[in-house]
C-alpha cells in the first residue's frame, strides 16, 4: 500500500489533469491514514484491543505471554533465543556503524607543517596567527574545524570555500559537509 499511494502521490504531483479514480483513491488513503491515527490514539488510552485497524479487522492482538507454555516448550525456548540473536545483531550493527563514524579520516595521514622559519617573510606575514582563520585572516567566528585535516576555520569561511572548491583551504584535500566539526566554547 505505501509504494502504490506514493506513485499516485507523484503522478497527482507531475501531471494537472488526474483522473477521478485517482482522486477517489488518494482521498480513501486520506480516510484510512485518519482512521489509523484515530485508532491509534484509541488505543494509546487503552479504549481499542488492538493497535492497528487491520489487526482489528483480522482480529489479531498483541500480547506477552505470562508464563511459558507447557505444552510446547521447546517452541518458547527458540523463540527466546532467536529474539536474544536478533537483539545482538542489532547491538553489533550498531556498534561497527558507530565505530566506523569514530574513524573520522579514516586512513589518510595529514600533511607535515613546513616550519615557519623556512617560508620566505612575505609568506610568513599573511600567514594566520593563533586564533585567526586560514581563509580570511580574521579572529575566528563560529568556530568548525575539518576532520580530515585538523584546521579550525570560521564556519562562513569553509563553508564557502567548500562549496566552490570542494577541499580543504590549507591542505587541498577533498571535504564534504559532513566533514566539518562544529567546536562549541564553554
Amino acid at each position: 500500500m505505501p509504494y502504490v499511494e506514493r506513485k499516485l502521490r507523484s503522478r497527482i504531483i507531475r501531471h494537472k489533469d488526474t483522473s477521478p479514480w485517482e482522486q477517489r483513491l488518494l482521498s480513501a488513503f486520506h480516510a484510512f491514514h485518519a482512521a489509523k491515527a484515530a485508532h491509534t490514539f484509541l488505543y494509546l488510552v487503552k479504549y481499542a484491543s488492538n493497535h492497528s485497524p487491520i489487526f482489528r479487522f483480522l482480529g489479531l492482538t498483541l500480547r506477552y505471554p505470562s508464563e511459558p507454555p507447557k505444552e510446547d516448550q521447546w517452541t518458547y525456548v527458540v523463540l527466546k533465543m532467536l529474539e536474544v540473536l536478533a537483539f545482538f545483531l542489532q547491538f553489533v550493527q550498531w556498534w561497527y556503524s558507530n565505530d566506523q563514524r569514530r574513524k573520522v579520516g579514516g586512513t589518510l595521514i595529514n600533511p607535515e607543517a613546513m616550519p615557519r622559519k623556512q617560508l620566505p617573510k612575505e609568506v610568513q606575514q599573511s600567514l594566520a596567527q593563533r586564533g585567526e582563520c586560514p581563509v580570511c585572516l580574521l579572529s575566528i567566528q563560529t568556530p568548525t574545524a575539518c576532520s580530515v585535516s585538523g584546521y579550525v576555520f570560521c564556519w562562513k569561511c569553509i563553508v564557502s570555500h567548500m562549496k566552490e572548491h570542494g577541499t580543504c583551504p590549507v591542505t587541498q584535500y577533498p571535504i564534504s559537509l559532513d566533514d566539518l566539526v562544529r567546536i562549541y566554547e564553554t
